[in-house]
């Protein structure tokens, strides 16, 4: 079998490169029977660079229903989330998309209740889908939450403002 398995080489390594769009795969031997197995691959810069810019878009959403300013609900429990999306395949055609992740260890830390903290979090973590969502239970006639957006998180939603209010009535 070892006469087959060097004659395929050529072929899989040309499928392999097709496939992922690699221009460099480093194949090694294993150490048992000489067989073979991809070890490492590595994109080229402009491919990488490419891909990279349509590939990570944000939402910023409000009982569902995308939050752009401010907001008017009626009493109950409001959620509001932000969720992070990889992949130009889990991006809305109208969401904008930009070449880097928010800076910070998490996505979510450019979010941000001063006026009222959240009565629970649930935080959703997908391969290609991350989200944050911050629930607000039994919210009364009067009461607002105050969501605070960073400047960078504001820029990537393409919002005017940092702060949005939403007033329960």
């Amino acid at each position: 079998m070892p006469g087959k398995t060097g004659a395929l080489l050529p072929a899989l390594l040309l499928c392999l490169t097709m496939l992922t769009g690699c221009e460099k795969t480093a194949v090694q031997p294993l150490q048992t029977g000489g067989e073979y197995s991809q070890t490492q691959a590595l994109p080229s810069g402009e491919q990488e660079t490419e891909s990279a810019k349509i590939s990570i878009g944000y939402e910023l959403k409000c009982n569902g229903a995308p939050l752009t300013g401010d907001e008017s609900l009626p009493p109950g429990a409001v959620e509001v989330s932000i969720t992070q999306r990889r992949g130009a395949d889990n991006l809305p055609d109208d969401e904008p998309a930009a070449d880097t992740a928010l800076s910070g260890a998490y996505f979510f830390e450019h979010l941000s209740f001063p006026a009222r903290q959240p009565d629970g979090e649930t935080l959703r973590d997908g391969t290609d889908i991350q989200a944050m969502e911050y629930h607000f239970d039994s919210c009364k006639a009067g009461d607002t939450i105050e969501v605070q957006l960073t400047d960078e998180l504001r820029g990537r939603l393409g919002l005017s403002m940092s702060t949005i209010h939403i007033t329960i009535g």
